[in-house]
């Protein structure tokens, strides 16, 4: 495998990629998604416009009235500076760490004593605008009031207001604000199809080893359409994964390319929807990142003996219902002596609202020019665990 120098911009970058547009679903940086505007809390709204105003200065040069989409470091300013009144500060696609997270931790500290709490989060908006979030307890009743303020003619104004209960609210172990609006008509509304209703804040950010390690090693297979992170294995018995899924993503990395049909190199049956990639070519690149045999290739994976080509498959094949797919977190490494890593990993899954959808360890030999193989996987199962739903599309290969 080819060695890579990847940097900590660059990872958290890739990895708000995967969810920023589920994010501004998430945080309503898009339009009103509960199809019902209040009338703003006097002392919100003007609390909300005095924010804006704060760092409109930041601003000037850059912004065009939502048509622009802000710079990194001019969002940072802003973040900044919106912390240095003593807010939780937060930008939808999590690129940027959390600002004051001590605002979320002392809340869910009274929480502890007290059946009353209150905390506000703004969230800053690529338009330039920005979101304020009141998360209320009193005496058990959960809420949210939800006050937009977007810019228009240079100036900030209030665009909606909507008022939620929360059916979840909580502060995991994994320093995760998650919390569940309760959206009765959840039709779409503005946007199109469902909105989740269920909100995911990093609140304290991951240890920038972990960040990296996950980006070079995990994220590159992560959980979509194989199931490599989702079974034990060794690299003396691989039996039990679908080696043939992994082609598509090592060429990827080791060619820095998608392989699509357009460019694809290898023979592609437009009738089934697979492509024969030729015994040498699949050999050489799985052998890259596993310590394997050609030998055990032909026994562990789907081997066309006849043609002596191994088949890929079309995504459609995996699963014409496609569903995001959970997303990887090294929590936490040990760098072994025998220049091995171990990374504990749990997936965030979205969709269900959980920072640990399940857990596994894997194991890795990091050689000195920076190429790696993956040595192992183990799964850490407990009754809690959603795992995402896995096709073989080679079940019906002939």
């Amino acid at each position: 495998m080819k060695s890579k120098d990847v940097t900590t911009k660059t990872m958290k970058t890739r990895l708000a990629a995967l969810l920023l547009i589920a994010a501004l679903f998430l945080t309503g940086c898009g339009n009103n998604d509960s199809g019902e505007s209040l009338k703003p809390d006097a002392d919100a709204a003007r609390e909300a416009i005095d924010i804006a105003l704060n760092y409109r200065s930041i601003l000037e040069g850059e912004h065009n009235d939502g048509f622009t989409t802000l710079s990194s470091d001019t969002m940072t300013q802003i973040m900044n500076a919106v912390a240095d009144m003593g807010y939780a500060v937060m930008e939808a696609s999590g690129e940027l760490d959390f600002k004051n997270p001590q605002v979320v931790t002392d809340f869910f500290s009274k929480l502890e004593t007290s059946t009353s709490a209150q905390m506000t989060i703004i969230e800053i908006c690529y338009d330039g605008g920005l979101i304020r979030s009141d998360i209320s307890v009193k005496d058990g009743k959960r809420t949210i009031s939800i006050t937009r303020v977007a810019w228009k003619d240079s100036e900030p104004e209030i665009t909606y207001t909507i008022e939620s209960d929360l059916l979840d609210l909580r502060y995991t172990d994994n320093d995760y604000l998650i919390y569940k609006r309760d959206i009765p008509d959840n039709t779409g509304c503005n946007h199109d199809g469902y909105i989740d209703p269920t909100t995911m804040i990093r609140v304290i950010p991951l240890d920038e080893k972990c960040l990296e390690y996950c980006e070079k090693y995990i994220s590159i297979i992560g959980y979509e359409r194989n199931n490599l992170f989702l079974t034990d294995w060794t690299s003396e018995d691989m039996s039990g994964v679908v080696i043939n899924d992994l082609f598509t993503m090592l060429y990827r990395e080791s060619h820095n390319q998608e392989l699509a049909l357009y460019n694809c190199p290898y023979n592609t049956d437009l009738e089934t929807g697979y492509t024969s990639i030729p015994a040498e070519d699949f050999e050489l690149l799985i052998m890259d990142y596993f310590n394997i045999t050609g030998e055990k290739l032909k026994m562990w994976a789907v081997y066309d003996a006849e043609k002596d080509t191994y088949p890929i498959a079309a995504s459609e094949i995996y699963d014409p219902g496609y569903s995001a797919p959970p997303v990887p977190e090294v929590i936490s490494y040990e760098e072994n002596g025998d220049s091995t890593l171990t990374l504990q990993v749990d997936a965030l899954y979205a969709e269900y609202g959980t920072d640990k959808a399940f857990s596994h360890t894997v194991t890795i030999k990091v050689e000195e020019n920076g190429s790696f193989r993956f040595l192992s996987n183990k799964m850490h199962p407990s009754a809690e665990d959603t795992l995402p739903v896995y096709k073989n599309p080679f079940s019906l290969y002939n």
